[in-house]
């Protein structure tokens, strides 16, 4: 009888581990997506873009007239690099000693143009004092790459049970 039990509960952890796919292309990947549902994290960022993105970006951030389409441009830039343009925008600094001399004047301009150029919804606000956004950067950046991979559909992602 212990052998039957046994035997059962093997089969029962395999169909259960193939029946479940898991959409991720690495270990480190931002997102966790299971037969077609998310996990806390990706479910987080759906909820914080919808709440203070999705007025300029679009609803399912395919972008809009006043703002890009983020499902084409996440998967270009990394987790960090995403950060810094959330919280801080085009924020510049030099050292000190740069700063304050008449010719550093020209190397701020030209990095701002080049941000300008690289990205152009300058627009944006810096995220930086809001503690919603500022405090779910991690789960924005995976809802996004979700997204941008094409892994999750538009509309209102259903989530793994815990």
């Amino acid at each position: 009888m212990n052998l039957m039990r046994l035997v059962l509960l093997s089969a029962c952890i395999v169909w259960t581990a193939a029946s479940w796919a898991v959409e991720r292309t690495s270990p480190d990947q931002a997102y966790l997506i299971v037969d077609g549902k998310v996990d806390r994290v990706t479910y987080t960022g759906w909820q914080v873009f919808n709440e203070n993105c999705a007025r300029c970006h679009g609803v399912n951030a395919s972008g809009t007239d006043a703002a890009p389409d983020l499902t084409e441009r996440i998967n270009r830039i990394s987790p960090d690099q995403f950060r810094v343009l959330v919280l801080n925008r085009y924020f510049v600094t030099l050292p000190l000693d740069e700063a304050v001399t008449e010719a550093s004047r020209g190397t701020r301009q030209a990095i701002q143009e080049s941000a300008e150029k690289s990205h152009p919804a300058v627009d944006m606000p810096r995220w930086r004092d809001n503690p919603d956004v500022r405090n779910h950067i991690r789960e924005l950046y995976a809802y996004l790459t979700a997204r941008g991979d094409g892994v999750l559909p538009p509309g209102v992602p259903d989530l793994l049970p815990e």
